[in-house]
């Protein structure tokens, strides 16, 4: 994560703008890293709250919207200098991380800390098996 770069380096020259190319693939690099990194972390949270369903979606939708927002404030509203399209900062990668966002939403061991009444100690790793209904969700051994 190198930050966000300005594209433009001498936007007199002939009259033509010339972007950075390292500049561009950098700052769409760390766009693609946040939207990741939102995703894994608000699809942990969804799934520990126990969100199911269309609201689930909408929690990742708001986290998402949130992350624009704060790319948005870190380039001090001018998305026009650090990305070639402004719709780039708000929509660049959103589907792409819905994939990870899923995964952590629903990763079992999430699960096993909510549903779990009866531990074999107090430390995670020592969970012998987590149980909801019928289904072992988690077997985790010493």
């Amino acid at each position: 994560y190198h930050g966000l770069e300005y594209l433009n380096w001498d936007p007199k020259m002939s009259g033509k703008v010339v972007f950075n190319e390292a500049a561009v693939r950098g700052n769409a690099a760390t766009v693609e890293f946040c939207r990741t990194a939102t995703a894994a972390i608000s699809g942990g949270a969804a799934g520990i709250l126990g969100l199911t369903g269309l609201y689930g979606f909408f929690f990742y939708l708001i986290a998402s919207l949130c992350t624009s927002c704060l790319l948005v404030v870190q380039v001090k509203f001018n998305t026009d200098q650090y990305f070639l399209r402004k719709q780039s900062v708000w929509l660049d990668g959103i589907i792409g991380a819905v994939s990870t966002y899923v995964l952590f939403w629903t990763y079992p061991p999430c699960a096993c800390l909510l549903d779990c009444k009866q531990f074999s100690g107090e430390v995670f790793p020592t969970v012998i098996a987590c149980r909801r209904g019928n289904s072992i969700l988690c077997d985790f051994g010493k």
